[in-house]
């Protein structure tokens, strides 16, 4: 059997935390994204922000932030607005019904993280948590 490449099980493992996650969500008609969404505007100063700028923090292309705001305005999530100086800058706030999909979701979270590391002593857990840093700094790195 031929040994798995590190990049290859990190992206295994990503897309099964996903899969899980959009399975718990689907109950409550949101997906992983529309989360993320939402806890990247939850952690803004003004939980606010431009959607140019959420493309760059989400990694992802105006397209799909354009669609994710907008299912989430269709749900009352998040609420919409242009910037009065610059019509084409548009502004994305979180609602009071976004923070509370937020806090409700924390839990599920936990349970999530417990579940994907439930084989590892502590030790490992730790040690886990340390060699994962220092990978995601080394691949943020510009050269």
């Amino acid at each position: 059997m031929q040994e798995k490449k590190c990049g290859e099980l990190i992206k295994q493992i990503y897309c099964a935390m996903q899969k899980n996650a959009n399975n718990e969500l689907r109950a409550e008609d949101l997906t992983f994204a529309q989360v993320h969404l939402l806890f990247t505007l939850e952690q803004q100063s003004a939980q606010c922000c431009l959607m140019k700028e959420l493309e760059r923090k989400m990694g992802v292309a105006q397209s799909t932030v354009a669609g994710l705001v907008k299912r989430c305005a269709e749900k009352g999530l998040v609420d919409c607005h242009e910037d009065e100086e610059d019509r084409r800058a548009k502004y994305v706030h979180i609602t009071e019904k976004g923070l509370t999909v937020c806090a409700d979701t924390v839990e599920k979270i936990h349970r999530s993280e417990a579940r994907m590391i439930k084989l590892l002593s502590k030790e490992e857990s730790a040690e886990l948590i340390r060699l994962l840093t220092k990978v995601y700094t080394a691949v943020s790195q510009s050269d």
